[in-house]
């Protein structure tokens, strides 16, 4: 059963929600919804995080992303190795995802266009593992309208684990499956 929750509305996520979703937040958490989302992975539960194009700085979902050892970038990604029809913010990530995370997939082909990415780093707690199961090639770049990074591989998809809880990120503008 899907429901819709709102959680400046409601504050608090049900005892039987056993997924939640952000779907492409458009603006920033409050500091009470970012207490509310850290309480419920604290206890065990399991979001699920879709970034999308913001439109101003979000500190809140980053510092939540930043405590299980995930950064985003600023801009788009491009890449040059496994763009498709040479558009190169048009492309095929590198999957190594596995089990329930590819379960319905028939293949491994799936094609991003106008993606974010983020990079990996050392989460919060010693208890918290993160891998990452959707990567560009080492030939991708992060580009704003002002710049553009040096050459290197982005995550796009990660999933953090810490005991039963699971906060799992996609970077996904638009996702052709």
């Amino acid at each position: 059963t899907i429901s819709e929750l709102n959680l400046m509305m409601n504050n608090k996520i049900p005892d039987d929600c056993d997924l939640l979703v952000l779907y492409a937040p458009t603006s920033d958490l409050t500091a009470d919804e970012k207490t509310l989302i850290t309480d419920y992975l604290t206890n065990g539960g399991k979001v699920l995080f879709i970034m999308g194009d913001t439109q101003n700085e979000t500190p809140n979902l980053d510092a939540l992303m930043k405590t299980y050892g995930m950064e985003k970038v600023d801009g788009y990604i491009a890449d040059t190795q496994r763009s498709y029809q040479n558009n190169y913010y048009c492309f095929f990530p590198q999957l190594t995802a596995s089990g329930d995370l590819t379960d319905g997939m028939e293949s491994q082909m799936v094609l991003l266009l106008n993606t974010h990415g983020m990079t990996l780093t050392d989460p919060e707690r010693d208890s918290i593992s993160t891998t990452s199961f959707m990567t560009t090639s080492d030939n991708a770049y992060a580009v704003t309208e002002d710049s553009q990074s040096q050459a290197g591989s982005y995550v796009l998809g990660a999933v953090a684990v810490e005991d039963s809880s699971r906060f799992t990120v996609i970077s996904a503008g638009s996702l052709i499956a």
